[in-house]
């Protein structure tokens, strides 16, 4: 803390500065209010009468030089009033240095480049592909440096003690490591999931294996492999030991068969029922089922795209003839159902869950559709094989 008698700073100018302690001083203030125990140089105004390359020169109005309790810090600040000003206060003022002094790397004293800030800084700007300083890098290669802007990388992301040489070197050092992604940006390996946790987190291998046993028409491929042809026909089935892969591809065969028979029964129920009772083709108010309308669907694109928003419900109501098929009262509700719906949806959690099974079954399905892909060329691979195998004489024959 520094304690300042019949003091006061502002952000001026030198000139300002100077100008307002020299009508302080004509006007009479320059009267102390220091504490008793304070010594004789201490009372009286304080006025700047030089600048220097230090900064502005503190004198006593008594031609004395004040005393000031001050530690290294608040000195070092003293000394840099042109660069730094202190905030106005009153007389017998008590300044914090450790409020005015910028907490930032350039006040911290240099550190080994091993441990400090700026090279994490650096480092983690680099791993994020959106960060500026891949704007200062460019497209360097490890012989060709030219389109590194140093100096901006210095004046951003590190401190202006650095010194530009040896800064040059430990950045050169650091997206060398970037270059061949080695070092802080090596690649993670792939960290292998659980087979099973849960209903709903399995691994993308548990959800491949089940699609292909549950597809109806597509399983009989698989079924006439073995645990072993299986858990080679895929890189995910490899990711796991195959002793365990073969008990889990026993449980898999056992689980799809008991659900694929379910299945089968309540598709077979649900079919008798829809022919004992069939659906009538329009409502109790004679008009169409608006769910399975044409109508439907266009409006959820309109909402979506806020088309609806751009007219009154009857001008989009005469837009198309499938709203027409509607009276406009009952089609002005359905506007307004499907706005609430589009902007609540994703607040609902059987929503979020259908999202999310939807999205599940997506990546499954791409992951058969490769696999099938594959198996498909390894058979013609073994074909074309077998082919080449035959002599001339066995084609003609």
């Amino acid at each position: 803390m520094i304690d300042i008698d019949a003091m006061s700073f502002l952000y001026f100018s030198r000139a300002e500065l100077a100008c307002a302690e020299e009508a302080r001083w004509r006007d009479g203030d320059c009267s102390s209010s220091s504490s008793s125990d304070e010594s004789s140089d201490d009372e009286g105004g304080f006025f700047y009468d030089q600048y220097d390359n230090n900064g502005p020169r503190l004198h006593h109005l008594s031609g004395n030089e004040p005393t000031l309790r001050t530690n290294r810090s608040a000195a070092m600040m003293l000394t840099n009033l042109h660069d730094n000003p202190v905030i106005a206060t009153n007389t017998n003022i008590q300044v914090s240095v450790e409020s005015n002094v910028q907490d930032s790397i350039d006040n911290q004293p240099p550190a080994p480049w091993a441990t400090s800030r700026a090279k994490q800084r650096i480092i983690d700007e680099l791993k994020d592909k959106n960060s500026d300083i891949h704007l200062y890098t460019g497209r360097y290669s490890l012989t060709d440096w030219k389109c590194v802007n140093f100096k901006m990388i210095l004046e951003k992301y590190a401190s202006s003690q650095c010194k530009m040489s040896n800064f040059r070197e430990n950045v050169k050092r650091i997206l060398k490591h970037y270059y061949n992604k080695t070092g802080e940006f090596k690649k993670e390996e792939d960290v292998v999931e659980p087979w099973y946790t849960s209903v709903n987190n399995v691994s993308p291998a548990y959800k491949l294996l089940w699609f292909l046993y549950m597809d109806p028409k597509q399983n009989k491929k698989i079924n006439g492999m073995t645990a072993e042809q299986i858990w080679h026909s895929h890189p995910k089935f490899q990711q796991y030991d195959y002793e365990k892969f073969k008990k889990w591809d026993k449980a898999m065969q056992k689980l799809t068969s008991k659900k694929r028979k379910l299945i089968d029964e309540e598709e077979d129920s649900f079919q008798k029922d829809m022919i004992a009772f069939p659906r009538n083709a329009r409502t109790s108010r004679d008009l169409p089922f608006w769910h399975t309308h044409a109508a439907s669907k266009l409006l959820k694109e309109d909402v979506r795209s806020g088309h609806s928003k751009s007219m009154k419900p009857m001008q989009l109501w005469r837009s198309k003839r499938e709203y027409q098929e509607f009276p406009l009262l009952v089609f002005r509700k359905h506007i307004y159902q499907e706005r609430t719906k589009q902007l609540a949806a994703p607040c609902w959690q059987h929503t979020r869950n259908q999202i999310a099974r939807k999205k599940t079954v997506e990546e499954a399905q791409k992951m058969k559709a490769e696999w099938h892909e594959s198996q498909w060329t390894g058979d013609m691979d073994k074909l074309v094989k077998q082919w080449s195998g035959f002599t001339a004489n066995d084609k003609i024959n």
